[in-house]
């Protein structure tokens, strides 16, 4: 009934799998990169102190962009998850 060989459709299978999950992770991180940058957000939203726009929590957390030490922050709503803005921390010099 079908010519082509399990391991085939298996590796065939991995792949798509492992694409998928690639694609999804490039497009979370492309709308990280597109938010808007701290001072830019509170202005736009006639804000003096950080708040989340769709539940008005004022609690919030922050990650780094692409791993826990990242310099570059995002800022998301602790909570209702949405992403906020992101602002750079300064770099610590450590003294050698």
């Amino acid at each position: 009934m079908n010519n082509i060989p399990f391991p085939v459709i298996v590796a065939v299978l991995f792949f798509l799998g492992a694409d998928l999950v690639l694609y999804l992770h490039h497009r979370h991180q492309k709308r990280q990169r597109a938010l808007p940058e701290q001072n830019d957000y509170m202005r736009d939203h006639g804000q003096h102190a950080p708040a989340c726009i769709a539940c008005g929590a004022t609690e919030l957390d922050e990650a780094g962009c692409c791993h826990a030490t990242d310099t570059r922050r995002i800022v998301r709503c602790a909570t209702c998850r949405t992403m906020l803005f992101q602002f750079q921390r300064p770099e610590v010099v450590s003294p050698d």
